[in-house]
């Protein structure tokens, strides 16, 4: 009887040395590899909706219309230079 006893306390004590061990991996070598691949793949997002964004503001340069840009509550308006060109141009004798 006692012989069963110490085996269970072995077992247990053989599974808690484990589990210990898996998190210490999990802790030191897993959690960083996982938080350096999410890290860089929002930085990823964050470069492609960068140029998403300016290349939106790109295209709507082109029809020669104001762009308006708000951020929060203060709103500038963009307007492609050469377009400005083309009226000064258009409007001198």
């Amino acid at each position: 009887m006692k012989e069963n006893k110490n085996k269970v306390v072995i077992v247990a004590l053989i599974a808690v040395v484990v589990l210990l061990l898996g998190i210490i991996a999990y802790t030191f070598l897993l959690q960083p590899a996982l938080t350096g691949f999410v890290a860089g793949e929002q930085s990823k997002g964050v470069q492609y909706g960068v140029l998403y964004a300016i290349s939106t503001i790109m295209q709507q340069g082109t029809t020669c219309q104001q762009v308006p840009l708000t951020n929060g509550n203060q709103t500038m308006n963009f307007i492609w230079v050469d377009c400005l060109n083309q009226a000064a141009a258009q409007q001198t004798p």
